[in-house]
């Protein structure tokens, strides 16, 4: 989903959990690969709730299942 924002484009995207009943938006950097949607991912990210100085929760990067 592409938005702009004080003149700056960006993309979000929105995920929904396993065991979660509601999606969570998380901001998408350019820099990170997309993947097909409906894909199951491991990923890093950084929640606006556990870090309140954030306005929005963000993706930091992919991790293979392996690494984890």
């Amino acid at each position: 989903m592409h938005k702009v924002r004080g003149g700056n484009e960006f993309e979000r995207v929105s995920i929904r959990f396993d065991g979660a009943q509601y999606s969570r938006h998380l901001f998408f950097d350019k820099h990170l690969d997309k993947i097909p949607q409906g894909q199951k991912a491991c990923f890093e990210y950084l929640d606006k709730f556990k870090y309140p100085h954030l306005s929005e929760s963000k993706f930091v990067q992919w991790i293979e299942p392996n690494e984890m």
